[in-house]
């Protein structure tokens, strides 16, 4: 059983790109009116966040956050500069070059940083060298995951080195466990948490061992790689294991586009039939000081809190964040030492099996989530939660708050939906097809351009009138460029909120 279709060619991928480039263009000059528009509007009335920055209490931490180029990140600076802070972002290259975020009024100074996948040494050592150089007080990690680890690294160096600068993530030790999606079902076993039946496997031989073993037999297991990236292609098709026969499985695991390894692990998962969710908490010293749940899926291209997407939300979100609560109660109680530091954004994936009705945990970010776009509504609130020493009540989004989209993907995409050909991407094809989800990565077939643009229960995420810059450089000049670069490498998805490529094998 597979969710997905099959994988575009490269020449469908690069034509697609061209179209994306040309569209982007097409729509330039209506965007710059629009934002230039809005930019002049708030600069007369004086609610521009660049002109906030002569409010700020003489109080004020200086935030470093890097991943600039994550949607989230620019969330989280608006944030802080709205609650009066010094903001620097920093961001790897080559992306630095036309970040969106560098345009934002929230930002004091933005710096490039080398590649950490290329040089991780040089990666660590230029965090460093940048938290010492504009004396950070405030280091929130938002880079990709993977980066996690070296942020983590960082961190650790910081908190050995003295009190003056707060990492919001967790140790090495930590980080690495609840980022390993083998060692975090370990661990949720180890702490009596329900968790589905998992084997890490390094070896095709070992997979086919476990799938045809007593253990197992009766269930379906999806594979995931253990290393971030690893499997793309897997990721988004999501076959069920075993298959017909030990032939078929054995053939479809020695084709995998990395194979099975011991320096390319997977873990075996069981699959539990039943809804996604994706949940954001904020963590300080084992409590939880802001919390999220949405929808999920592989990967989401719309928020929205699950309290107001599902009619038993408000219960499941309550569900999620007392899961989180617990987990954390016990965790910090077995690792004792480790406790005081288990501090930053920890995002879990749940599956909600009605029939048990009982949440499983499935894999955790260590790192802020692009869930927190739902908190923008509330980013000073969100902000302070960083801050305060003492917080009576968890931060959620505002009652009502609607789904968070990025026209900057939804548009393009429904506008291709029904003016190409079927026959131009197989997700074209397939959209025809099946049903949506809204917590999927595409709109709805549906959903026209001029729904999208009009629709009341949805928001755009990289928007904000008093900073409307970033959302047309998103658009008309980052993801541009980053298609011109790298998409003559053939792609099947690409995710705008975190600029990432899901290449082809």
């Amino acid at each position: 059983m597979s969710t997905s279709t099959r994988p575009p060619t490269r020449w469908q991928s690069r034509i697609v790109t061209l179209l994306c480039i040309q569209l982007a263009f097409a729509l330039l000059p209506l965007s710059f009116v629009i934002t230039l528009v809005t930019w002049l509007q708030s600069h007369i009335c004086g609610t521009l966040l660049s002109q906030r920055r002569a409010q700020r209490k003489p109080w004020h931490h200086t935030v470093l956050i890097n991943g600039a180029r994550a949607s989230k990140a620019l969330v989280l600076a608006r944030a802080f500069a709205r609650a009066g802070h010094r903001v620097i972002l920093a961001e790897e290259s080559p992306y630095a070059a036309v970040c969106p975020a560098r345009f934002s009024g929230a930002v004091d100074a933005f710096i490039a940083l080398p590649d950490a996948a290329r040089g991780p040494e040089n990666y660590q050592e230029a965090l460093r060298a940048l938290i010492q150089k504009e004396k950070v007080t405030l280091f929130v990690p938002c880079s990709t995951g993977g980066a996690t680890l070296d942020d983590a690294r960082v961190a650790d160096r910081l908190r050995a080195e003295g009190p003056r600068v707060e990492a919001w993530i967790p140790t090495e030790a930590m980080a690495a466990t609840l980022h390993e999606k083998d060692r975090f079902m370990a661990l949720c076993s180890r702490l009596g948490v329900p968790a589905p039946l998992s084997k890490h496997v390094s070896s095709v031989e070992e997979a086919l061992e476990f799938l045809y073993a007593g253990e197992a037999f009766g269930h379906t297991f999806v594979l995931k790689s253990v290393r971030f990236g690893d499997d793309d292609d897997g990721r988004a098709q999501r076959v069920l294991l075993p298959l017909a026969s030990r032939d078929t499985t054995r053939e479809h695991l020695e084709r995998l586009h990395v194979p099975l390894s011991k320096d390319a692990p997977y873990v075996l998962q069981r699959f539990i039939d039943g809804r996604e969710m994706c949940s954001h908490g904020l963590v300080r010293m084992g409590q939880l000081r802001a919390f999220v749940c949405c929808p999920g899926s592989d990967m989401i291209m719309r928020y929205a809190d699950v309290r107001t997407a599902w009619p038993d939300g408000e219960r499941l979100s309550a569900m999620a964040e007392q899961w989180t609560a617990d987990f954390l109660r016990r965790w910090a109680h077995e690792a004792d030492a480790d406790a005081k530091h288990m501090t930053g954004h920890f995002s879990f994936d749940f599956i909600y099996d009605a029939r048990e009705d009982v949440l499983y945990p499935i894999e955790c970010n260590p790192r802020a989530h692009s869930a927190v776009t739902l908190f923008s509504s509330v980013g000073r609130a969100y902000a302070d939660a960083h801050i305060a020493p003492e917080q009576a009540d968890v931060v959620r989004p505002r009652d009502g708050e609607p789904a968070h989209i990025w026209l900057a993907h939804s548009l393009p995409y429904a506008l291709a939906r029904h003016l190409l050909p079927s026959w131009l991407h197989p997700s074209l094809a397939l959209s025809r097809r099946v049903p949506h989800d809204d917590a999927a990565w595409s709109p709805g077939h549906s959903e026209t351009a001029l729904h999208l643009l009009l629709d009341r229960d949805a928001r755009d995420a990289q928007w904000d009138a008093d900073d409307p810059w970033p959302w047309f450089a998103l658009a008309h000049v980052h993801w541009p460029w980053l298609l011109a670069i790298w998409g003559w490498r053939g792609w099947s998805r690409v995710n705008v909120s975190t600029s990432r490529f899901f290449f082809l094998s």
